[in-house]
């Protein structure tokens, strides 16, 4: 049989119209791939560069940074509380410097960050947000940071 007879009894059989259809839609999959492939590569490398040049504080944080507007404030609460310890978060108003979501959200993210510290009501340390500091008599201010920030501890 000539390659011309093939080709046509190929054409001609039933199931034909199937394999054009298949055969079409692996050429569509191979020129999207050969089109789209380079880009994606791109996009990738260059995503996986700038998470490698985060810091480790900013990895730590992730998507805390939207939330907390001093990183110190949380870090050297990890240090003056024990890890056995408790504290309460206090917010006042927002200052200059607050994301929208730094009032609302602190607390909640503080309770993760903070782990295995624990929020509990009357505890030895306030996270303090820009709070009224003599709204909590008995505490001194241990650490002060940017935006309103600082930390209060029960005097001994």
């Amino acid at each position: 049989m000539r390659r011309g007879n093939r080709l046509g009894a190929l054409l001609a059989s039933p199931a034909s119209a199937r394999r054009l259809g298949v055969l079409a839609c692996v050429g569509v999959l191979v020129g999207a791939l050969v089109q789209q492939y380079p880009g994606a590569v791109r996009d990738a490398v260059d995503r996986a560069a700038s998470n490698a040049a985060l810091s480790a504080e900013d990895r730590e944080f992730a998507g805390g940074n939207s939330v907390v507007a001093d990183q110190g404030g949380l870090l050297e609460a990890r240090l003056k509380i024990p890890t056995d310890g408790s504290y309460v978060v206090s917010v006042g108003t927002p200052v200059e410097g607050w994301s929208e979501l730094t009032a609302p959200f602190i607390g909640w993210f503080a309770r993760y960050f903070l782990l295995p510290r624990r929020q509990l009501e009357g505890a030895p340390f306030v996270l303090c947000y820009a709070c009224d500091t003599a709204a909590h008599p008995g505490f001194e201010e241990v650490w002060r940071g940017y935006d309103g920030i600082s930390i209060l501890e029960r005097r001994r």
